[in-house]
């Protein structure tokens, strides 16, 4: 009986050992069938970032556009026909200004242009560069002036020589001048483009004869000693201009062009700037072209100053500005003293002051109060006394 009794334990216990297992395998199938879960739920994720990723990267001509809008289309039509028809006018202006070149060229006429640059051409050749109706047009530095444009006798070598043309040319920069154009090769549509050649000299040798020596009435020419005519401004110094008066380049001094105080003449004229002379002086050379000629640009300005005399009296003490002081030629150890009247735009004279008898002697630019003792108005100036320094 007591075996068994022991068979019927070791029974029970191998159950409760195969329950025990069966429990466990159990438990470690759920582990396993949850680690499965996880891992399936971590790779649809990833699938998903990977779609995102892709997604971003695709090209641009793989991704979806949108349509543009009729008036979308209509205005992107509008703007391509604009720019054509502003293509079509900039070649047909280039087109016409060609033809009036060449025109020029062919007719002999004078134009004119601004010069815009001096350049090196060939590592000798000095020009200066003119631009026209879009063209630019070169011109020899011996061909800018009817005169020699340096005393070469006093040049070393060829640099010197480039240094100091290109010194002279550089006052012409930003100035209006006339020229012929005397030579034209290729043309701007061409692979190896264009090339134009002018001649300022042979521009002023024309202008010249027509105005100087061509006779035209009464068996003189146009412009004559005493005559009043137009001049421009080809450069500006400090204490004189440049001009070309109607064909002929001259040197006008700073106290031959103004009435008012000028005391540099770069802070009222300009190049390019149209003033009006009176022919002082012509001389001739032995062919008959004129070697030089002397202008006065004060003496028009009495016409302009003539009606402000009106607006002064006899006696009216104003401020003036003294503009030059000289010593009298009729009376020594005197001085004549001219001066502008600001408030009235008018010149006038003090003279027969004496210097050595004044505290404090005037100079040029002085501001003073000055009375007035005579209108002048057919000679375009008043006259009267300094009474003291501003």
């Amino acid at each position: 009986m007591p075996r068994a009794k022991k068979t019927t334990e070791t029974a029970k216990a191998e159950t409760t050992t195969k329950k025990r297992k069966k429990v466990t395998e159990e438990s470690a199938d759920i582990s396993a069938e949850e680690e499965a879960i996880e891992a399936a739920v971590e790779a649809v994720e990833q699938s998903n970032e990977e779609i995102k990723t892709n997604k971003k990267a695709l090209p641009s001509d793989e991704i979806k556009v949108e349509k543009p809008t009729r008036k979308e289309v209509m205005t992107e039509k509008r703007r391509n026909e604009a720019a054509r028809a502003e293509r079509n006018a900039k070649r047909e202006s280039t087109l016409m200004s060609w033809e009036q070149i060449r025109s020029a060229q062919h007719e002999g006429r004078i134009v004119t242009g601004t010069v815009v640059s001096i350049d090196v051409k060939n590592e000798k050749l000095v020009v200066a560069t003119v631009q026209i109706s879009g063209f630019k047009i070169l011109i020899p530095a011996d061909e800018l002036y009817k005169n020699p444009l340096l005393d070469y006798s006093t040049v070393t070598n060829e640099a010197s020589r480039i240094h100091r043309e290109k010194q002279m040319l550089s006052k012409l920069l930003t100035s209006e001048i006339p020229f012929i154009i005397t030579a034209i090769e290729g043309s701007p549509n061409s692979d190896d483009g264009y090339l134009i050649v002018g001649s300022r000299k042979a521009a002023l040798e024309r202008m010249e004869e027509r105005n100087y020596i061509r006779p035209v009435r009464d068996g003189k020419p146009n412009i004559t000693v005493d005559s009043v005519t137009e001049a421009t401004i080809v450069t500006v110094g400090q204490h004189s201009v440049f001009a070309n008066v109607q064909g002929v380049d001259t040197s006008i001094p700073i106290w031959q062009l103004t009435y008012r105080y000028v005391e540099d003449a770069t802070d009222m004229y300009k190049c390019g700037q149209k003033i009006n002379v009176r022919i002082k002086r012509i001389d001739y050379d032995e062919d008959g072209r004129v070697s030089s000629i002397a202008v006065s640009a004060k003496e028009p300005e009495l016409d302009e100053f003539r009606p402000n005399m009106r607006n002064i009296s006899k006696g009216a003490l104003t401020m003036g500005t003294i503009t030059s002081i000289r010593e009298s030629r009729k009376t020594p150890g005197k001085t004549i003293v001219s001066l502008f009247l600001d408030s009235f735009e008018v010149p006038a004279i003090s003279s027969f002051v004496r210097i050595d008898t004044m505290a404090e002697p005037p100079m040029t630019g002085d501001r003073v109060v000055f009375s007035v003792y005579e209108i002048k108005e057919e000679e375009g100036y008043v006259t009267g006394s300094i009474i003291r320094k501003e």
